[in-house]
């Protein structure tokens, strides 16, 4: 049996961890977008539920569009609402 460790085994194949901001980025950008898409689903979700669109809120579950048709579903078919 080989006594080496599995940490030296695997290390060479492990990708290494970005250092810096040039390296970050892509994986910056994939966070912010991700936080992006949950808030405008959760508005636009919230939006339809409370207008009774079932069509809507199907699709904003089902459809994953990086955010486009819940922002499509906000700022055009939303009902406005009234300022009390």
């Amino acid at each position: 049996m080989d006594n080496t460790l599995f940490v030296e085994k695997i290390a060479p194949i492990a990708p290494s961890f970005p250092t810096s901001f040039a390296d970050n980025w892509p994986y910056i950008l994939m966070i912010v977008l991700t936080i992006l898409d949950i808030t405008l689903r959760a508005i636009a979700l919230w939006k339809s539920a409370r207008a009774g669109s079932k069509i809507w809120f199907i699709a904003l579950m089902i459809l994953n569009t990086l955010g486009l048709l819940p922002l499509i579903y906000i700022l055009f078919f939303a009902p406005k609402s009234e300022k009390k």
